[in-house]
């Protein structure tokens, strides 16, 4: 297969975005379409290499792994292996995600790991996961384990056939994403099933360029470009993605691909040596981008305490593109076209064994938790995750027959909290499971989940009091809560219980423990996420909502504090947005004092007390 050196460049246009995206530029607000063009790009040249060493007996599924294990695992293993000494660096339950990603991430399945978390892509900030991004790759490995079989089976029937097959097939991916983002969205985005299309488009540009070769045509070389820079420019989180939406990049590609001549102006434009180095070093580029982002932020709170200044975001585009051309030219190419057959299969064989080894039980051991523990300076300011967790749920709600107000708590996980909280003073709360994510549905068609609104409504007017209480930590999930409560308003006596989330609250507690970063109440306000922050600041100036404020418990804007322990050194929180037991009773207390404001009805009764096991009650007056 020729060498065209445009190519290289439109890889350049593809990576520049996405890193940009990544880091926080909101001029490239759609730069996440880069990995499309990436997955065009991919289709063309594999199908290319594969249809010219099929047509010359030449072809072997052993020897095209191979040269996909070259071009592939040097460059990542040496990530991964990056990644794991981080895990052993960093807090335990944020390394049980990074070695769990590692796991995944070897063996090609990060974008399932993803969908069974119900991952939003546009929603994994500056300092969440470090591995996510390694979905593409998951994608185009799962495709490419099948394509080529499947190329070598059908390829009998004639070569026209199999192009109107592959033409076939892209269509019916195409309409399976069109389907999916409007009812399995995490699926859809990081599914092979809907991303195929888009490496098929350029399976069927090679079709085309092997029969006809590469036409020249200005204007439609300027109108591909032209629809991949407005893609990157014009689209945003909002827009769904991948669909039909997709189209426009896709075809973009497709476009430069078949009339995108070395004599276009497009193509010497995109031929010019800085285009097309960034365009060599791409891949190496896209692996370390988004650790960098990550690390950067979890370390040092570049993105955060920069706020909308640019230098950090041209600081990671910077070190991205250094590490990349090392990487390139010291990892890649040697692996590539230098190490002997037998040497490569051994020691990627033997790292691929220790890389499993390792990540699984860091996994299982949370983040090697007991070793890492062994070094902290102040045990008691570590949060155990999990201990904590199953405390909580051994918490016994109290159903005294005492007449007070009828109590309705709807919500996910945050409701659950609020009824336990109330329970600790002996209060008992009827609560009605509703996971926000259902808030969308309820409210724009009326149903969701299993519930339908006037089910709900005709449920809560036979309640004194109703609490609506869910996380909520993007803008349209805040607007969805708010609208089911404007809903439910309108026939019931309804409060807004906020939500609030640190930042990795476990890390926080972890870097207390071990010396790392000093201890203040100041230090843990700092660690509020900035957008759930701004959320509640809004909601608080909302005359329209009747509110009970869970955020004032725990924090003081004027003070700039916030509370992650107790008076007695307990933590509160045994994650980002769940309460400990300590927790419970602590936020029991306050929303007994602001209840008892509402009506003295709640202020008179007796309260029970509980040890952690839910057993031995002990009257109190």
């Amino acid at each position: 297969m020729k060498y065209r050196a445009e190519i290289d460049g439109l890889r350049a246009l593809a990576i520049v975005p996405v890193i940009l995206f990544h880091a926080g530029f909101e001029l490239f607000s759609g730069g996440f379409v880069g990995v499309d063009v990436f997955f065009v790009i991919s289709g063309y040249l594999i199908t290319s290499i594969l249809i010219d060493d099929i047509e010359n007996k030449r072809f072997s599924i052993v020897n095209f792994y191979e040269r996909r294990a070259r071009r592939i695992l040097p460059a990542l293993y040496t990530l991964l292996i990056f990644s794991a000494l981080y895990g052993l660096y960093t807090s335990p339950f944020y390394a049980r995600d990074i070695f769990q990603s590692i796991f995944a991430t070897t063996l090609f399945s990060e974008n399932l790991l993803l969908i069974f978390e119900e991952s939003n892509y546009f929603e994994i900030g500056t300092d969440e996961k470090l591995l996510f991004h390694t979905w593409s790759l998951a994608v185009e490995e799962q495709y490419y384990l099948l394509f080529p079989i499947f190329l070598m089976l059908v390829w009998r029937f004639g070569k026209n056939k199999v192009f109107w097959l592959i033409f076939g097939l892209a269509i019916i991916s195409l309409f399976l994403s069109e389907w999916g983002w409007r009812n399995q969205p995490s699926a859809n985005f990081y599914l092979v099933f809907t991303r195929a299309w888009e490496l098929l488009a350029g399976s069927i540009a090679a079709f085309i360029v092997l029969k006809r070769g590469v036409k020249k045509s200005n204007v439609l070389a300027f109108l591909g470009l032209s629809a991949i820079i407005f893609s990157i420019l014009f689209y945003n989180k909002n827009t769904p993605f991948p669909s039909v939406y997709a189209l426009m990049p896709v075809l973009g590609v497709v476009l430069l691909v078949l009339y995108a001549n070395k004599e276009t102006v497009v193509a010497k434009l995109l031929s010019i040596r800085p285009f097309v180095g960034i365009g060599l070093i791409s891949y190496s580029a896209y692996l370390w981008h988004q650790p960098l982002i990550v690390m950067l932020n979890r370390e040092t709170n570049l993105f955060t305490t920069s706020g909308d200044l640019d230098a950090p975001k041209i600081l990671v585009f910077c070190l991205t593109i250094i590490i990349a051309a090392a990487s390139y030219y010291l990892i890649e190419q040697p692996f590539r076209y230098k190490t002997e057959r037998k040497h490569f299969i051994f020691l990627f064989s033997f790292l691929t064994v220790i890389i499993l080894t390792v990540s699984f039980f860091g996994h299982k051991t949370v983040g090697y938790m007991d070793q890492k523990l062994r070094f902290t300076k102040y045990p008691s300011l570590h949060i155990d995750h999990f201990k904590n967790l199953n405390a909580v749920q051994s918490t016994r709600l109290i159903d005294k027959d005492v007449k007070m107000p009828r109590v309705l708590v709807i919500g996910d996980s945050m409701a659950l909290d609020f009824v336990r909280a109330l329970s600790t003073n002996g209060l008992f709360g009827e609560y009605k499971y509703i996971d926000g994510v259902c808030f969308k549905g309820i409210t724009e068609r009326g149903y969701d989940c299993g519930f339908s609104l006037n089910e709900i409504k005709s449920k809560v007017v036979k309640f004194d009091y109703v609490f609506l209480a869910t996380d909520y930590n993007t803008e349209k999930s805040l607007k969805h809560s708010l609208k089911l409560y404007s809903a439910l308003a309108e026939v019931a006596n309804v409060y807004f219980v906020n939500s609030f989330h640190f930042r990795h609250a476990s890390d926080l507690s972890y870097f207390f423990a071990t010396g790392r970063k000093e201890y203040s109440k100041e230090s843990i306000y700092d660690s509020l996420r900035k957008a759930v922050h701004i959320s509640n600041q809004e909601i608080s100036t909302t005359q329209t909502i009747k509110i009970l404020d869970k955020y004032s418990y725990f924090c003081n804007d004027k003070k700039q504090e916030c509370l992650l322990y107790s008076d007695s050194g307990q933590p509160l929180r045994y994650d980002e947005i769940h309460l400990t037991i300590d927790g419970m009773d602590y936020y029991g207390d306050k929303i007994i004092e602001s209840l008892c404001s509402i009506s003295n009805k709640f202020c008179e009764y007796r309260w029970v007390d509980y040890d952690i096991s839910g057993k031995n009650p002990t009257n109190k007056e």
